[in-house]
């Protein structure tokens, strides 16, 4: 099975063709001008999906209203929810349904098939085989420090940094997310992770805390060498970037998946106290 856009509502109640009410997030693709879905990396680096054209299709399906052959950005969240960017608004356009196949030659970003019972030992924090962009790689989510959540009265919910002093939370607590994310990373206050479009959970860890939590960079780098070349160059760009900047090196390792750790289900964005949801735009914003 390829990738297929149905026309199911969101999981946050939007229609087909709706503009957002949570705003542009998830893991990043892009539609070319000539049709082309991919993926894009640094350097300007656009590595095509080998089955699109009736994905593509069903986009631009969806968009009919507004546009007539639409190209541009989408963003699919980890329970497959589907929005695109046109004249600067994000609309929802349908649930994509994917399989375990690989189709951006150069990336694996399904790191275990998806329709087994495997499961990663939660232990294991292994370096992310996609795109070490973090602007590709999925929808943002924060379990913020002890104090700041307390004074903020969001104990129990993670969050989205929109911009300095101001957050988008997640409508329900997830207690028991966060006890298992603080002692899996248990030398972090602020907890930053991705989910994935394919419900991996992926997250950046510096260089100072990989010894700590017992990650053997090499290993780690030679084996993605041999699996996904693509996303090795991508890694190694990255680390150049911190050298240069002088910064503590930072890659990207998933560490689970939402089937694992959240049963299944991503944070819900709607509906937050602060009715900041709409607001959040990863295209709009630089994180590291």
């Amino acid at each position: 099975m390829v990738w297929v856009l149905e026309k199911y509502d969101s999981y946050e109640g939007e229609k087909t063709g709706q503009e957002s009410i949570i705003g542009f997030r998830g893991s990043r693709y892009s539609v070319n001008y000539n049709g082309s879905l991919g993926i894009t990396d640094y350097n300007g680096e656009f590595t095509e999906h080998n089955d699109s054209v009736r994905y593509v299709k069903q986009l631009r399906n969806g968009l009919k209203h507004l546009t007539g052959n639409w190209s541009g950005r989408l963003r699919i969240r980890g329970n497959g929810d589907t929005y695109c960017k046109f004249d600067g608004k994000a609309y929802y356009v349908g649930r994509t349904i994917s399989d375990e196949k690989e189709y951006f030659p150069g990336y694996i970003l399904n790191m275990y098939p998806l329709d087994t019972d495997s499961t990663i030992p939660q232990e294991n924090k292994f370096l992310y085989s996609g795109c070490h962009n973090s602007g590709q790689i999925g929808e943002r989510w924060t379990i913020p420090a002890k104090s700041f959540a307390a004074r903020n009265n969001k104990i129990g919910n993670v969050g989205i940094k929109i911009r300095k002093g101001e957050w988008a939370w997640s409508r329900h607590t997830h207690s028991d997310f966060i006890a298992k994310m603080r002692k899996k990373f248990h030398l972090e206050d602020f907890i930053r992770f991705y989910i994935t479009s394919n419900g991996f959970l992926v997250r950046p860890i510096d260089g100072k805390f990989w010894s700590s939590y017992d990650i053997d960079i090499i290993e780690q780098m030679n084996k993605l060498s041999s699996t996904a070349i693509k996303s090795e160059i991508s890694a190694n760009i990255r680390l150049n970037k911190s050298k240069s900047s002088k910064h503590s090196p930072t890659l990207y390792f998933c560490f689970g998946h939402i089937n694992d750790m959240l049963e299944g289900k991503i944070p819900s964005a709607s509906n937050d106290s602060d009715g900041r949801a709409e607001d959040v735009d990863q295209d709009a914003m630089r994180w590291g």
